[in-house]
């Protein structure tokens, strides 16, 4: 890892070795160690970390025995991917990581399809069908911006952009837009194409009995619950496409600071993960104070982009095809592989699992431990 007080903008820099030393050396000008660089060497087992960080936390130990712990403030963003099949161990992980990180002041909020995540303390579950907020407001960007967002969401539900441009300009036009049952069936009432007509009611029918509040209510230690959306998938996508897509401008707006403050925490993020919102999402807003947590089962359709922009995955084992199309995806070795396969469910190992964790260039094998106050919560949920 290089480390430097001033930029570095010559992007043909290389490593090489000479002797017993390394050297940078900076094409074609410069044939010698600059006094502004320090290199220092990550060992096996060392860990960068942060040391008013509250974003800090203990996952198990790895192979060897060391302490096995990531510092989110001290990534270059606080995202994560936490990969794994069934019955592996995904969603106590997460209750971990969730459960240690509230308990230093960080806020979290999960989109919870299955209702998986209220095992942890003190998270408050949130029907969606009885508590949302209104996806037409703009919560921190411009009106043709919430314009063009909303098409593209829309399209999940297979509603053509110029079936409703003209009426979603109209309904920002008129004001209607900060009511989201006026405007709702302003868009019922007049868009002309029968199957977005129909898809409107679709949408009024499953949140017509929800009260209304601002995004920002959701955001201190909610669980949203889709359970009586998950019989439609497509509206399922739709609306955790758009909670997300809302979170993610409401605290853009709000610059809060550099140091992770907000988690939103996405379960069967494969809804999402495959959409133009992922990139966005995982592409910043490390200075904005807000890490997103993806959670799934595969990575098929997860383009390079979103994986790369993600600073810290852990995968879980599994049998030999989920390890093997995980090994595809993320360019695993064998060593990792086998680590991987021989993985027992958790209630058959003493409630830790194994997992490879993924930190940038760094790759550590290990076992991540259950956090103790949440096991009883877990054996009787189980």
């Amino acid at each position: 890892m290089i480390a430097s007080d001033r930029p570095l903008a010559d992007v043909n820099m290389v490593m090489r070795w000479s002797g017993d030393l390394m050297h940078l050396w900076e094409f074609p000008r410069i044939n010698e160690l600059s006094r502004d660089v320090t290199i220092i060497p990550i060992f096996h087992g060392g860990r960068l970390v942060v040391e008013h960080s509250r974003a800090r936390v203990r996952l198990g130990r790895d192979r060897e025995g060391n302490e096995l712990e990531v510092d989110l403030d001290a990534l270059p963003s606080g995202h994560m991917l936490i990969v794994g099949p069934t019955g592996m161990g995904k969603t106590w992980t997460v209750s971990t990581i969730l459960y240690r990180l509230m308990n230093s002041g960080i806020r979290v909020m999960i989109i919870d399809p299955h209702g998986e995540y209220l095992r942890i303390p003190n998270i408050e579950p949130i029907d969606i069908r009885r508590r949302f907020f209104n996806f037409f407001e703009l919560n921190g960007v411009t009106k043709n911006e919430r314009i063009k967002r909303l098409m593209g969401e829309l399209s999940i539900l297979g509603i053509r952009s110029d079936a409703v441009l003209p009426f979603l300009k109209e309904l920002y036009d008129k004001g209607y837009y900060k009511d989201l049952f006026r405007s709702m069936k302003y868009l019922v009432d007049y868009v002309d194409d029968p199957t977005a007509s129909f898809t409107f009611e679709r949408i009024l029918e499953y949140l017509e009995h929800a009260e209304i509040v601002p995004v920002s209510e959701l955001l201190d230690n909610k669980a949203l619950l889709f359970s009586l959306v998950r019989s439609s998938p497509d509206m399922m996508s739709f609306l955790m496409g758009v909670t997300a897509d809302h979170v993610y401008t409401h605290v853009m707006s709000m610059n809060i600071g550099e140091q992770l403050q907000q988690l939103l925490v996405i379960d069967e993020a494969y809804y999402v993960l495959n959409s133009p919102l992922a990139e966005l999402l995982a592409r910043g807003v490390r200075k904005f104070g807000l890490g997103t947590v993806f959670i799934t089962q595969t990575l098929t359709g997860v383009s390079n982009d979103v994986l790369q922009n993600i600073p810290l995955i852990i995968v879980l084992g599994g049998n030999d095809a989920y390890v093997k199309a995980i090994a595809q995806e993320l360019q695993l070795t064998s060593e990792d592989v086998r680590w991987l396969t021989t993985a027992l469910p958790p209630h058959m190992r003493g409630l830790t699992t194994k997992a490879l964790v993924i930190n940038g260039p760094i790759k550590r094998l290990g076992a991540i431990e259950l956090e103790p106050s949440l096991k009883g919560i877990m054996r009787r949920l189980a």
